[in-house]
């Protein structure tokens, strides 16, 4: 199901209120009868801050009868308007209190904050600059300046503004919130130090257990991601966005019931909530509803058919249900309305790739003039994808020098087994490096160009006779395995039933999944002796097929020219794509997308047995050849340098 939600760039920032009016002291019995009025905004701000706001009203109100036009009087009276949604009203307020004190650093934050809602970032970021001027060392001005860069697509300048707020004040919670979403797809692993960081500091900051479930959802730890969606749901039980992603994560983990339990509740709450909505539509389908499980989202999109978010909404739900023609052209649509929406530009290249139609995606797009130095490959990019793509970096007779591969150690290992490739290894990207994920767009790939280079990576010498000698006793086919636990996969189970009898089944699994090998003693747990990545490329070489999911194994068996089967989910990622059953990108590899209804997954079974006997049959003929591992003579060990 994580296809079919892909929300790590929505995460829910946190509102840190920069409007808030925060008492230094309390004002004692005898200050309160010498002047009522300082009391009055004492006892107001404090309502306001703790949510009872006909009491900040009320006092508020005798402020001004007291003292007319008494500027934090109608500042407090303007974020009550926009907390009841008479925006308006509120910024008029916000703007009168900032006319009679204009260098007021509270009052400029709040005005700040108005013009944020009427989406006039520009004047919010100068009111908030003019406030840390005021107040350097105040970390919620540079946390929301930081906000409102964002908005503008100003990262670099928002990671600064969060950097200098923290090196201020460095247990400033909200800092470490703002910083980690930012940081979300830059580097994950900065991302998920200062939201676990905000959460431990502020344990009350649901929101910082909130992003970080998305996080980790995003970086596959899905058990993880539940116990902090969970923490952030029973912290603030009736926030319907924390519903959601809790009902999500609880859908991708097979949890049915549990997940409609949670959405059903989210919906009687906020009826129209969109996320909501999008699990509800996916937990219909999964349940075999069909086309009944879109009735409410659509129904919630007729009511606003020019917004580009219900749309989008819509469009993954089609996506989730294999619905790729569909699904594309609402994304169509919402580009139509809002040409630069970054989520739907995402969503049609993916659909556009899975349909085997990559020009299209670059045909309202102007080509990179120039190659750059190297490439990088951040240490949480997904493994597979980098080694497709690490294909066109190989040199041939056309492009004899081709710009090297900068990454971390665990993935340079791998990739060192693409012959011709330049890696080199290090933590850091350098300044002139270009993502790798931008490749495609700078090579302009057509439908004709995907195919590519086949068997392009080969294991080292050294490890394919130790892996090969380790398992030649057993008998063949020898069948690599590798499942999911997610719930648009196949399970362990569900994949064994349907392997022929004789085979050896040769589990590839490492960490977590391991642990489920306990329930079939008869599959041998390679896993067990991975180091590396060049353990698992030596034991891929030294099966005769590979049964996979959407995994980086699946990709080292068609970068291989190994045969296998990918049983991938009906809402494909966009590297399985297929034509006939057949991969676009790798030849030798099958696809098999398993429908969302878990009433069709035993006919999706039933297919893998004729799928797989296909592929291993030849191989039990008499006097057919023994499997060749390739292999080619780089040293073993960490990335070339």
């Amino acid at each position: 199901m994580a296809n079919g939600f892909r929300w790590g760039d929505r995460l829910h920032a946190l509102p840190l209120e920069p409007w808030t009016i925060h008492v230094l002291q309390t004002v004692t019995l005898n200050q309160a009868r010498a002047n009522p009025v300082a009391a009055r905004i004492d006892a107001a701000a404090r309502c306001l801050n703790d949510g009872r706001y006909e009491h900040a009203q009320h006092l508020y109100s005798e402020i001004l009868a007291l003292a007319p036009n008494h500027p934090l009087a109608l500042v407090g009276l303007g974020h009550l308007a926009i907390l009841n949604h008479q925006n308006e009203r509120g910024f008029d307020l916000l703007a009168a209190a900032a006319s009679i004190h204009p260098d007021h650093p509270a009052i400029l934050a709040g005005l700040a904050h108005a013009h944020g809602l009427f989406e006039r970032h520009d004047a919010a970021i100068i009111c908030l600059e003019r406030a840390i001027a005021v107040d350097p060392d105040e970390p919620r001005h540079r946390c929301n300046l930081g906000e409102a860069l964002v908005k503008q697509g100003r990262v670099d300048e928002a990671l600064i503004q969060f950097e200098t707020a923290l090196a201020r004040q460095p247990d400033h919670a909200a800092s470490h919130l703002n910083l980690g979403i930012a940081l979300f797809a830059r580097d994950p692993d900065r991302a998920q130090h200062h939201l676990r960081r905000a959460a431990g500091i502020d344990p009350t900051l649901t929101e910082a257990k909130h992003s970080l479930a998305t996080l980790l959802q995003t970086r596959g730890k899905l058990d993880q991601a539940i116990e902090c969606a969970e923490a952030a749901y029973l912290d603030d039980p009736g926030r319907p966005s924390f519903m959601a992603t809790y009902g999500r994560l609880l859908a991708d983990a097979g949890r049915i019931e549990p997940a409609r339990n949670v959405i059903r509740r989210c919906l009687a709450l906020a009826p129209h909530d969109l996320d909501a909505l999008e699990v509800s539509a996916c937990l219909s389908l999964m349940k075999g509803e069909g086309d009944t499980a879109f009735r409410a989202l659509a129904a919630c999109v007729r009511r606003s058919p020019t917004d580009p978010e219900g749309l989008l909404a819509l469009a993954r739900s089609f996506a989730f249900a294999g619905r790729c023609d569909d699904a594309l052209k609402l994304a169509d649509e919402v580009l139509r309305l809002t040409p630069e929406h970054p989520n739907a530009s995402a969503l049609r290249t993916r659909l556009l790739f899975v349909l085997g139609r990559p020009e299209d995606a670059w045909m309202d797009t102007n080509a990179e003039d120039h190659a750059p130095a190297c490439y990088y490959v951040g240490n949480d990019a997904d493994p597979g994808e980098a080694l497709l793509l690490a294909r066109f970096l190989q040199p041939d007779a056309a492009q004899p020098a081709m710009p090297p591969l900068i990454c971390a150690k665990r993935i340079g290992i791998l990739l060192s087994h693409v012959s011709g490739l330049t890696v080199y290894e290090s933590a850091d990207r350098p300044q002139n490096a270009a993502p790798l994920g931008s490749l495609l767009a700078r090579l302009r790939l057509t439908r004709t160009d995907i195919p590519g280079r086949t068997s392009y990576l080969a294991a080292h010498p050294a490890n394919i006779a130790l892996w090969t000698g380790s398992l030649a006793h057993f008998p063949g086919p020898r069948i690599g395995l590798l499942w999911s636990d997610r719930a648009e996969c196949l399970t362990l189970p569900e994949i064994v039933s349907a392997m022929p009898q004789a085979a050896t089944l040769i589990s590839l699994a490492d960490d977590r999944l391991r642990r489920q090998l306990h329930a079939c003693p008869h599959i041998i747990d390679a896993g067990a002796h991975f180091e590396d990545y060049a353990d698992v490329v030596a034991a891929v070489a030294s099966v005769d097929a590979v049964v996979a999911c959407d995994s980086v194994v699946a990709h080292i068996a068609g970068a291989m020219g190994k045969p296998g089967i990918v049983v991938a989910p009906a809402n494909l990622p966009w590297c399985w794509g297929h034509e006939g059953g057949r991969s676009l990108w790798y030849p030798t590899l099958r696809v098999l997308a398993v429908p969302p209804a878990l009433s069709e997954r035993t006919p999706t079974i039933e297919k893998l047995g004729p799928m797989l006997a296909d592929i291993v049959t030849p191989m039990t003929k008499p006097g057919a050849p023994a499997a060749t591992p390739p292999a080619h003579a780089v040293p073993s060990g960490s990335p070339t340098a």
